[in-house]
Formats: structure tokens, sequence, C-alpha cells
């Protein structure tokens, strides 16, 4: 009697057992997209730094979001260390169950990622309408101490870079002016440089002003390459407007992989920085990061935000993956930038950071988008970055030329990532950090005069 009665307790103390571990191991985990909230702040992707949302039992055992353990196979914490029941309980009021306790665990706080502090790589900048006699030298092999760097890559007849027209309207900015087809807008100065396809003698100028009054309309004939109309000539007088809108366009491939981390911090700076340093200017940033055909996305486009700091997160989680070949899909991200809500009047400009060129059989469609954002006044700053050739020089440098921007490319002197090529330019530039070469890029364009160059090791 007592063997049989020792029997019935095992069996009942296994099958008790049984059942504890089948709860924990019937915990599943429900996937969804990280989040972002004013109040909550940024809530992580699944298996982002080990989080989970929404982890429940089957049959209404423990549920709420937070941080899984796979080897317990139960939930750890949520961000405030607790883990939600179902059901509606009093504060203070444990809801009664008859199932086994689980045990305490200590609570976990959530694991931020880790960034590289700003202000360490390098940069040089170079504004090609500048030194526009050495640019025509890099696209002909006909001019003296020239090389045609270019030539080969002009002769595509792609990219038109080598006929260009001043013009210059003393004190209107946001004016566009169109010659043979190409547009451009003036910027804070009242001067565009366009880059019609042929050279003429004498061109034919259409100008169209926006003024409170509605759009006036002028028609001049330029000669020998330049046209200045001044104020009295004019008779018109523009105030420019304190809005900056400013775009970044972000290559995110897996080539990107040795510089994205580092480039996440600097971009954050850098947009910390012109909103410190333009305090009663309106500030709207926008962002569009880019793969290529086949990968998880080809483009991911987020339009212009005023509150900035809904834009940081979703920069934050992007990561370097996917392109496997050489070109990728600038033509798509630049046309994509395109769709995003300009203003007419403010200074425009578009940061196109990456590390390789769109597909040959897209160049004369990429150039189409080179003339758009001329078009719309949006002036580009490139971040040429490493493992870039001659060859993708060449095209960024024809998108900032033709939009009147500034060629950026990255340097060694920081010794991130792998190698960068020095650019082809009539002088040595000065190396400065990232960070402060985009800040004083960007208050340039928008106030028109530019600070002088800070040497990263200090004033030299």
């Amino acid at each position: 009697m007592k063997k049989n009665l020792l029997f019935i307790l095992l069996l009942f103390l296994c099958f008790g057992l049984f059942a504890c571990a089948k709860k924990a191991s019937d915990v599943k985990v429900e996937e969804r997209d990280a989040t972002y909230s004013e109040v909550g702040g940024y809530t992580p992707a699944p298996g982002e730094y080990g989080y989970k949302e929404s982890i429940s039992g089957e049959d209404g055992g423990l549920s709420g979001k937070g941080y899984y353990d796979p080897e317990a196979g139960i939930p750890v914490s949520d961000a405030t260390g607790a883990i939600s029941t179902p059901g509606e309980v009093e504060p203070g009021e444990a809801e009664p169950s008859d199932e086994p306790a689980m045990p305490t665990e200590e609570p976990v706080e959530p694991v931020e990622p880790e960034y590289p502090e700003a202000g360490q790589l390098t940069a040089s900048a170079y504004f090609d309408n500048d030194h526009f006699g050495f640019w025509k030298g890099l696209l002909t092999s006909n001019q003296e101490e020239k090389d045609g760097l270019f030539k080969q890559y002009h002769d595509l007849k792609a990219f038109y870079a080598l006929n260009r027209v001043k013009v210059t309207l003393e004190g209107i900015p946001y004016a566009k002016v169109t010659i043979d087809g190409f547009s451009g807008v003036t910027n804070s100065n009242g001067e565009v440089y366009l880059f019609p396809k042929e050279f003429k003698e004498t061109y034919t100028a259409t100008i169209e002003i926006p003024t409170e009054d509605g759009l006036v309309t002028l028609t001049k004939e330029v000669t020998e390459s330049e046209l200045t109309l001044t104020k009295e000539e004019l008779d018109l007088t523009m105030d420019k407007v304190n809005t900056i809108q400013l775009m970044f366009v972000i290559d995110t491939t897996g080539s990107m992989g040795d510089e994205i981390r580092y480039l996440k911090s600097e971009i954050a700076d850098v947009i910390n920085q012109v909103r410190a340093s333009n305090a009663d200017t309106f500030i709207t940033l926008g962002l569009v990061f880019y793969r290529d055909r086949g990968d998880d996305y080809v483009t991911r486009f987020y339009d212009f935000e005023s509150n900035i700091d809904l834009q940081q997160p979703r920069l934050n989680k992007e990561y370097a993956d996917g392109g496997g070949d050489f070109p990728e899909a600038v033509t798509e991200a630049l046309n994509k930038a395109l769709e995003a809500q300009w203003s007419e009047k403010a200074t425009k400009i578009l940061v196109h950071v990456a590390d390789a060129p769109d597909h040959a059989s897209n160049y004369t469609k990429w150039y189409n988008a080179v003339l758009n954002l001329a078009k719309k006044g949006i002036r580009v700053i490139t971040v040429a970055s490493s493992g870039i050739d001659k060859e993708t020089e060449f095209y960024f440098r024809c998108e900032a030329l033709l939009t009147n921007g500034c060629y950026g490319y990255l340097t060694n002197d920081s010794g991130i990532g792998y190698g960068h090529i020095e650019a082809t330019t009539e002088e040595k530039m000065p190396v400065e950090y990232l960070n402060a070469m985009l800040v004083r890029l960007i208050n340039g364009f928008h106030t028109g005069e530019f600070s002088e160059p800070v040497s990263w090791r200090g004033q030299e």
C-alpha cells in the first residue's frame, strides 16, 4: 500500500514538472518593426540590441515587450524592468493565479547602441566652379599643362560639363534662369552658373523672378558667357528667406560598412551644429537611404520634417548591407529626393554620401536627375567615400559642379576606413574634419559667405 502511494506521489510530481517546462517552452515572440514616439522614444526592431516585442504564452501566460532570453525561454524585462500580465489589475493588487511563480529577475536596462565620437573622419572640399579653367583642362586633351584625365568619361556624352555661363542678378536670390534648356536658380548673392550643352557666342537667357506681386519674367542676351544685371537695371529687390532645407542621400550598401557607423555620428553632429548656429532659421531635414535593385530595398525615403528629432532614429537604425557589384541605384535615390516637398524660396542643400556610381546604362538618366536638381536650385555637396575610382570622382564632381555645389571627399588622414583616393585638383586642398567641413559649407550656402577651413590638426 505504501509503495502504491509513493508511486502516485512521484507521478503527480513528474506531471507538475512537465507542466512548468511546457509553460517556458510555449513562450512565443511576435515580430514587429521598430517604432518611435515622442513620449516613449525609440523602440528597437525585433532582435535589435536583444529587444523583442510582445512576449506572451499561448494560454494567457506572461506578456509584454522587453528583452528575451532565448536560453531560458522566458522574458527578462521590458524597458521599465517589468513584465505585464493579461487583464486589468488595480495598483498594488496581484491577480490571483494557480500558476507557479516565476523567478524574480533583476531589471535589465535597455542596451543603447554604441556610436563613435563625432569629429574623427577627415575630408576636403573643392569648388570646381572656382577653378573652372583647370576643370576644362581635365575634360580636354589640347590645353597646355592639362592631362585630360576625365576626357574619356566626358566624351561618353552622358554628362555635359564643359560650357559654362555665369549670370548675376544683384540682390535677387531664388530667380530661375534658363539658357538652351539648362536651368539654375540664383544663390544668396544672386549668382548662378549654367551649363548648356553647346558653346555659342551669344545665348538668350530667360529669367523668372518670384516677387510678392507675382512672377516677373525677363529675356536678356548673354555675350562672352556672362551676364550681370545691377539693382538699378532690375529695379527690384528681394529679401532672402531664413529657411534651410537639408536632405541627406546616403548609400547604405555593404561597401559602406567600413565608415557608416562613423558617418552616423558625424551626420548627427552636423545636424545639431547647423541647428545651433542658425537659431533663428527654420530648418527641415529629409533622408533618403539607397542600395540597389535586388536588395532588401532600393530606396527608403523620409520627407522633410521640421521636428528634426524624429529623423534621428531613422538614421540610427540603418546599416550597411547588399550591393553586390560596384554600381548602385544612384539615379533612383536622386529622383526620390526630388519628390520631397522642396520650397521655392529656401536654401536647398542635398548631401550625397556614397562610394560608387550608378550603372553605366543609367548615366543619361543620372544626368537628367542632376539637371532637375539644378532646376530647383538644390546645391549638392558630395561626401565621396572609400573605394571610389577616378570615373566615380568625375561624376560626383559633375553633380556638384552642375548644381553649383561643392565636391567633398574623405581623406586617409583619419586612418578610418579603407583607402581614399586624393582628388585631382589645381592645388592641394586643406584637410579638415568632415563634420566641421559640412557645417561650414551648409552655413556658407545659406549666408553667401564661406568661412575658411580649419585644419584637422588645428590652426596651422
